[in-house]
Order: structure tokens, then sequence, then C-alpha cells
């Protein structure tokens, strides 16, 4: 099997630096993530203080998303305090991709890959309460190819990713930056219709129920739509403007958006377990909470 040539850097096309456009960006995106791992704590500790009796997996995703979020912040901060501060004032230092700016695309990756291989593990969960035949799987079968598949995509980027030593090295990893961002918009659309058409089927027919699962689904679309929007957005900036580094100040709290979306889910179980004590036929729910939510 080919590999791929490295990149050499060779004579470097001019680079013009435009704070507020390049490094202002980092800045924006870094306060925006710091934001956003202050809730993503929030929520690690509801979580820790409302489900002790969760079982170790749980608990090991759970803990495994927020060593990965802390990283990332401590990545992403390592980068813009050298940019910033320790390089004020040192064009050409500015033009280097440094080792931290590498590492957190790489954590970036993880972080989304991880998070979607936990949504499919909850779909495969799901058809234990479909009973339905094989074609039931038929989904959940597409979506964890997919998953995988961007798993991939991931390794081959990360690859690339650390070919490149300066920014304006950037463009000769266009594709890659496009494949990475669109299939994650992919996979996290399909996930989220996925989600949905499983939990339509299993209504009822009782309408407090149904109304219950209605706000399931609800909260799945507005989930996959808002973290497809935060790909999709950073995916148009970087074509829109592939000479700075604007992209960055959505690409950084992208990971965030991903984690506090995915313990959102597990921390609602609670107030749906409320919700479902008060329906007249629970049983198909009840299964979700307990299944798809948790263990």
């Amino acid at each position: 099997m080919s590999t791929a040539a490295p990149v050499v850097p060779g004579p470097l096309p001019a680079f013009h630096l435009d704070l507020g456009d390049t490094y202002g960006a980092l800045f924006i995106g870094l306060v925006i993530s710091a934001v956003l791992f202050g809730i993503t704590n929030l929520q690690l500790f509801v979580y820790s203080q409302s489900y002790k009796d969760d079982n170790f997996w749980s608990k090991f995703s759970i803990t495994w998303l927020w060593f990965l979020d802390a990283l990332h912040l401590a990545l992403i901060s390592h980068a813009v305090y050298f940019y910033l501060v320790t390089n004020y004032g040192n064009p050409l230092e500015l033009t280097k991709v440094i080792w931290s700016f590498h590492l957190q695309l790489v954590v970036d990756m993880a972080t989304i890959v991880t998070v979607q291989a936990l949504y499919a593990v909850r779909l495969w969960k799901l058809t234990k309460i479909d009973r339905y035949d094989f074609k039931s799987k038929i989904i959940p079968t597409i979506v964890t190819f997919l998953v995988i598949a961007a798993f991939g995509i991931s390794i081959a980027v990360s690859k690339l990713i650390y070919s490149i030593k300066y920014f304006t090295q950037f463009d000769l990893i266009k594709w890659a930056t496009f494949l990475a961002l669109v299939t994650a918009s992919v996979v996290d659309i399909l996930i989220a219709a996925s989600l949905c058409f499983t939990l339509a089927r299993l209504r009822t027919g009782f309408e407090r129920t149904d109304s219950m699962i209605k706000s399931l689904m609800l909260y799945v679309i507005n989930t996959g739509v808002l973290t497809s929007l935060c790909s999709l957005t950073a995916l148009s900036l970087y074509a829109v403007y592939p000479h700075n580094l604007i992209f960055l100040a959505v690409e950084f709290p992208m990971t965030k958006l991903y984690v506090n979306a995915f313990l959102a889910m597990f921390n609602a179980r609670h107030h749906l377990q409320a919700a479902l004590n008060k329906t007249m036929n629970t049983t198909n729910l009840d299964a979700f909470v307990h299944l798809a939510l948790s263990r």
C-alpha cells in the first residue's frame, strides 16, 4: 500500500497577519470553550450526585469524555498562550503550527468519534425494545459502519495534520479538513434520524406516553441539528476564509457541544423517570430510559 508523500515546507507564501482574523479567532474560541467546559463540569457533578448506582461502563464513558474535554481545553490554552503571549511581536513564530495545536485537532476528532460511537451503542440498545424482525437491525448497522468509517477518516486526517509545519500549508490538506467536517455532519444527522425513527416505532397509542416520545424525538433532533450546524458553520467559514483562522472560533467549542449534548442526555433520566411515573402505560419508555440512556 502506497503512503502519502510528506509535505515539504519549501517556499512559503506570504502570510499577512491580521490578529483579529487569525489569533483573535483563537482567543474567542478559547473563551467560549472555557465557558462550555464549565457547563461540562456542572453536568459531571450532577451525574456523580444523581446516578451513583450506574454501572462501570457508564461511569467510564462519562469520565473518558470529561478527560478528553479537559485535555482539549488545556491544549488550546497552551496554543493560544504560545501565540499571543510567549511570541507576542514575533511574526515568524506565529506562522508555525505548535505541537499543542496539532494535538488538539487529534483530540477534537477523537472526542467527536467517541460521542458518535456512544450514540450508536444507544441505538443498538433501543433495538432490544423494538422487537421487530432483522430489518430493525439495518439502521444500527449502517450507523455503526459510518462511525467506523469516521474513525478511519480521523486517523488519516490526523496523520496529514502532523505533516503540516506552517499555517500557510493548510491549503495542501484542505480536502481532508472538508472531508472530516462533512463526515461529522452526515453521521450526526443520520444518528439523530435513526434515533427518531426507532423512537417513533415505540409509540403505544396512549396520549401521554406518545407525548413523551415526541419530546424525546424533539430533543434528539435539536441535539443532532446543533452539532451538525456547528460542523457546517466551521466548514463554511473555512471555505470562505481559507487564509485565516476564523473557522477555529467555531471548531474549538465544537468538541464541548458534543460532550455537553451527550451528558445532558444521561442527566435527563431523572426528569424522564418523573414524567414516566405520571403516564398510564410506561413499559416501552421505562425500558428506553434504563436501556438507551444508562445500562
